[in-house]
Parts: structure tokens; sequence; C-alpha cells
């Protein structure tokens, strides 16, 4: 009977995608694996956790309040829309709004007011996850951005 040749094993030392080809024993390359405390784990599947926005989004954020509510309010190049569920709900101020062709939504949060630039529409504002509304006297701006007690 022929002798069955045995392939030694390689001791597998884990994700080194920074490694020589050369050392035994690392991964360089993986797909849907995630590294864990006990080694590597199967990735979860993607899965759908909302519907679609009606339209391209421009913009989003997950805006935490100062009781630590978090909404996710994203924009379209029309309207503004708030995540209920798994569900968007539109909190456009009335009329919508009307983006250039390259236009985008840049959102910040200064207290519990949710604020929204768009450089097409003075600075829209939501309280509490309300409607917004512009925000009287502001100006328009294309990126809007907190610091303590200031919004610029």
């Amino acid at each position: 009977m022929a002798a069955r040749l045995q392939t030694p094993l390689v001791p597998l030392s884990g994700f080194g995608p920074d490694m020589p080809s050369t050392a035994a024993g690392y991964l360089r390359a993986v797909t849907n694996f995630i590294p864990t405390n006990a080694g590597m784990s199967g990735a979860p599947t993607a899965t759908a956790q909302t519907s679609a926005l009606p339209a391209a989004s421009r913009g989003a954020v997950l805006a935490e309040d100062i009781s630590g509510t978090r909404r996710i309010f994203a924009g379209t190049s029309s309207n503004l829309y708030l995540l209920s569920g798994t569900s968007w709900t539109s909190v456009s101020r009335s009329g919508g709004y009307s983006l250039a062709s390259d236009g985008v939504w840049s959102f910040a949060q200064f207290g519990n007011a949710t604020i929204g630039a768009n450089d097409s529409s003075v600075l829209q504002a939501s309280i509490g996850g309300g409607s917004f509304a512009d925000i009287a006297g502001a100006p328009t701006a294309k990126i809007v951005v907190t610091s303590p007690n200031f919004v610029m």
C-alpha cells in the first residue's frame, strides 16, 4: 500500500493585510469576515432597514439633541425627511426646496435645533424633530457647523 502524503498544518495567525505574501499563516485578503476577540466571524447579511427615499439623497445626518434623543434626517433636491420607524416622513418647510443640480444638504446640531443648509435657501431649523422652517434673518450657506455656543 502506498504511503499517504500529509500536508503540514500551518497555524493560523490571523488577519494581516500588510504582511508579506511569504509570511505563513496570515490572511491577507478576506471577504465577509469580521475579526473578533475569538478569531474570525462571518459578516451579517445586509438587509434593508428602511424604505427608500422618494428621490436621491443629497445629504443626511444622525442628530442627537440635549436630552439624548437621536433622529435621522435626510434631504433630497426638493424635500427634507425624518426617519420614523422604517419609513421617511416629510418635514420640509411649506413649498419645499429647489436645490441646484449639484446642490447638497449640510446639517449641524445646536442644542435641540437641527440646522440644515443647502446654498439655495436660508438656513433651516427643526426643533425636536418637527418640520423645518426658515431661520428669520439667516443667510444662505453651503455648509453649517457648530462650535460651543456658536453656529457657523
